[in-house]
């Protein structure tokens, strides 16, 4: 017999072996050992990301904050020594390579750090990496830029209450100790910025210089507004050639004789002429300044009107203070005028203002081009409401004879006031005579003329009844009140003797005068008139009166204009900041709209203002992190 394993055992160990390999237990746990191996893999290669990224991150902070702190112009230390502290303090002082201090200049400093860490690594050994290398590089610069800032403000009337207007009064001293808080120190610094405030009401404005560089219409002594088309928002130059249509200075709201308020806002003196000396001097001292032009705007400054391109951070902190606030809101006439004043096109503007000695000679260079790589430009935006309409005289009413009469004693000098009147004959100014109704009815004479009343008996002049506010009565006359015998008829019809640029009588101790509409408009509220001097006399029907005289621009219009024009801004890379104060959705979605971005969009309450006038200040002019 052959040695060895024999038939029979050769196939019984065939059959264990058969028997073995199909059998499954046992396997998962290979499999199990292979995933876990993976496992231990990916989780060890993310321990080491994770402590790669943690270094670089702190790197990257203390990198980050270095180069901000020593691209500080008003940082008097050195630039490598202020980085170099900044890492020792962090214990990563050893993974700083390089630091470059750059070109810097009187109004510019930047600074370029770089830096280079190498983590060992405890798992990716595993596939070839003994090491994480990070490379960080951090870059910054101050820049005092030429700064070009509008501010955009809200004085209508809501912004009297709930402290709103004293609210916005100390959040525009801050914004203005702000920004020029971070050009203190810098050499010339402050000579590159400028600041111009444009406050709306229902109407802007302009005041009577800046206006006059304007081809305007209507024009008058009260106060300098003017009129846009929807096609000036199409562009935001504003031409000084085109016909600017004058608004007229008037009041639509009141029935109340005693209670005028234009639609065209004047207010001379600010806040210090709404109150007596007394309150005034209680209200100054109550926030701890006096009652000099050093703290509040002295009473020949109108503060309604624009103020241009002001350099000096005391006279601009004087003018917020001074601010009051009354009429309704016209937010898309505020922001015309403060892309037209910022627009390149106003250049020859304010190089006339500067030859005057009203603005800045270091400014002779501005409006700046919207592409200025090293201008700022930027609006500052605030309302506390939404559009409103926009009331409008009708062209025909704005100026000429009224028909309104108004009598009044006769002054020492008349006799040379008329002379120089008929040496001009029927062309020269519409009205001289000093006086003007009294807005209160005791001693105030008026009358008006109708040439269709009586006519078989010529008495066409409605006299109202004497020393009433609201009259509803009245006598008929051939002749305006305080007629008499002695009177002498002067105007534009007479002979050459008694030709006159309008028309009035010369008594022995009154003068009657036809007013100009102007006169008119500037003293009385026109639906007064319309109800008193023409409706309850039955001259003409009041709602027809006043339709034929003033009209209104809805808000739905005028919101399309503001979207157009800040629209046109931020195409031009002009920064719009857009602050909604204790807004109604309709006005927070104007400034929304208006915003640059939703960034520079601010909605805020109460004090919160001020917190937003800073952040905005501190913005324009901020560091910035340019890696």
């Amino acid at each position: 017999m052959e040695k060895g394993i024999n038939v029979t055992n050769r196939r019984a160990l065939r059959q264990v072996a058969r028997r073995y390999m199909r059998r499954e237990d046992g396997s998962l746990m290979v499999l199990g050992l292979i995933f876990f191996v993976l496992i231990l893999m990916v989780a060890g290669i993310s321990v080491d990301l994770i402590r790669h990224e943690q270094k670089r991150v702190q790197i990257q902070s203390v990198s980050d904050r270095a180069v901000l702190a020593a691209a500080s112009l008003t940082q008097p230390q050195d630039i490598q020594a202020v980085v170099e502290d900044y890492f020792e303090r962090e214990g990563l002082l050893q993974y700083l390579v390089e630091v470059d201090p750059g070109d810097n200049t009187l109004n510019m400093r930047e600074v370029r750090v770089v830096t280079r860490a190498a983590i060992p690594s405890l798992f990716t050994q595993w596939i070839g990496l003994n090491r994480l290398e990070s490379a960080v590089v951090s870059r910054a610069e101050e820049r005092v830029s030429d700064v070009e800032v509008t501010m955009v403000l809200d004085l209508s009337n809501s912004m009297n209450q709930f402290d709103r207007i004293e609210n916005l009064r100390i959040a525009g001293e801050e914004f203005i100790t702000t920004l020029y808080e971070n050009a203190e120190g810098n050499p010339g610094a402050e000579d590159r910025i400028s600041v111009s405030v444009v406050p709306y009401t229902g109407q802007v404005n302009a005041g009577h210089q800046l206006l006059g560089y304007f081809n305007t219409t209507y024009d008058h002594p009260y106060s300098a507004c003017a009129l846009f088309n929807g096609s000036d928002y199409n562009q935001l130059a504003l031409s000084q050639t085109a016909e600017l249509t004058g608004a007229g200075h008037f009041d639509p709201w009141h029935m109340d004789r005693n209670a005028f308020m234009s639609f065209c806002p004047n207010h001379p003196g600010g806040i210090r002429g709404t109150m007596n000396s007394t309150q005034f001097a209680q209200y100054a001292a109550s926030m701890g300044l006096t009652t000099s032009a050093d703290d509040f705007e002295p009473m020949h400054v109108d503060t309604a009107e624009i103020m241009i391109m002001e350099d000096d951070p005391d006279a601009l902190r004087r003018r917020m203070r001074s601010l009051i606030a009354d009429g309704n809101t016209s937010i898309e006439i505020g922001m015309k005028w403060a892309a037209a004043l910022m627009d390149p096109s106003a250049d020859g503007i304010i190089q006339d203002l500067i030859s005057q000695g009203d603005v800045n000679s270091e400014f002779d260079n501005r409006p700046f081009e919207y592409d200025d790589p090293d201008a700022v430009k930027t609006i500052v935006l605030m309302t506390d409401g939404e559009n409103w309409d926009e009331w409008r005289m009708a062209d025909p009413f704005k100026q000429g004879p009224s028909r309104v009469w108004h009598s009044f004693e006769r002054p020492a000098n008349a006799n040379a006031i008329i002379s120089q009147l008929v040496a001009q004959g029927a062309h020269g100014p519409a009205f001289k005579w000093p006086d003007k109704p009294d807005p209160q009815p005791v001693g105030t004479r008026l009358s008006v003329h109708d040439h269709t009343a009586n006519w078989w008996s010529q008495s066409q002049y409605f006299i109202p009844a004497r020393n009433t506010a609201n009259p509803t009565s009245g006598t008929w006359s051939q002749f305006p009140d305080r007629h008499d015998s002695s009177c002498v008829e002067y105007g534009p019809n007479r002979p050459v003797a008694q030709r006159t640029p309008f028309r009035f009588y010369a008594c022995n101790n009154w003068i009657l005068q036809e007013l100009d509409h102007r006169e008119l408009w500037a003293t009385l509220p026109v639906r007064w008139v319309g109800a008193y001097l023409y409706h309850y006399p039955g001259i003409q029907n009041y709602w027809n009166w006043i339709d034929q005289r003033i009209s209104s621009l809805a808000p739905a219009a005028k919101n399309d204009r503001l979207y157009n024009i800040c629209d046109r801004l931020r195409a031009q890379g002009v920064r719009v900041y857009a602050v909604a104060f204790e807004a109604p959705p309709n006005g927070v979605e104007a400034m929304r709209r208006c915003a640059y971005t939703e960034n520079h969009f601010f909605d805020v309450d109460g004090l919160e203002i001020e917190q937003a006038f800073r952040t905005i200040a501190g913005s324009i002019q901020r560091l910035r992190l340019t890696e």
